[in-house]
């Protein structure tokens, strides 16, 4: 795999583990990107926002896709931070044991129990990729026990990272993002 681009469908770890080994930063042709793998690098980015592009930003139809132009995935600088600084009160360490009483170990003991007796279960598909959902679900007031309306959730979280994953180039994966995700409620802009 020569480019980071043509991991779309695949598993893309073997092109990382190969980029790392051959150093911290590569230029990507396909991507028209840098690929930074290096842990130290990578912090740097993450430390030196002004420094560097948005990845979100400069792809075409992200505000249409990520819920207007404030939103929370496109946020930069101040912006960034004090949403960021916001979001932290709600995950200190004894809030987090809190939402473990709460709700969490609820919601995994439901998980659990709807697979239990069963001989062959996907771990990944009926556990692991919807407890994180139930919990932020949980976090937002929704209801994680409506079955219905996680779908929907998920579903329209998937449609958004999916259009991600062709770097606004798609034009059926943009349709499909920026569509209202649940009918007769409009997006704030």
């Amino acid at each position: 795999m020569e480019s980071l681009k043509e991991a779309r469908d695949q598993d893309p770890y073997p092109f990382f583990a190969d980029r790392l080994a051959r150093g911290p930063v590569h230029w990507d042709e396909g991507m028209h990107a840098w690929i930074v793998v290096g842990y130290d690098e990578c912090r740097f980015i993450q430390l030196n926002e002004d420094l560097f592009a948005h990845p979100y930003a400069e792809l075409k139809g992200a505000a249409d896709v990520y819920g207007g132009p404030k939103g929370v995935l496109l946020l930069q600088g101040e912006q960034h931070h004090a949403v960021h600084n916001f979001l932290l009160q709600h995950f200190t360490p004894a809030t987090v044991r809190r939402y473990r009483t709460d709700f969490i170990a609820e919601l995994v003991s439901a998980r659990l129990d709807a697979v239990e007796g069963r001989t062959h279960v996907d771990l990944a598909a009926e556990f692991a990729s919807v407890v994180p959902s139930d919990v932020i679900a949980a976090l937002l007031g929704l209801d994680w026990r409506d079955e219905e309306l996680m779908a929907k959730c998920r579903r329209w979280n998937s449609t958004m990272f999916r259009w991600t994953e062709t770097f606004g180039e798609d034009e059926e994966a943009y349709a499909t993002a920026s569509a209202p995700p649940f009918p007769g409620v409009r997006r704030s802009r």
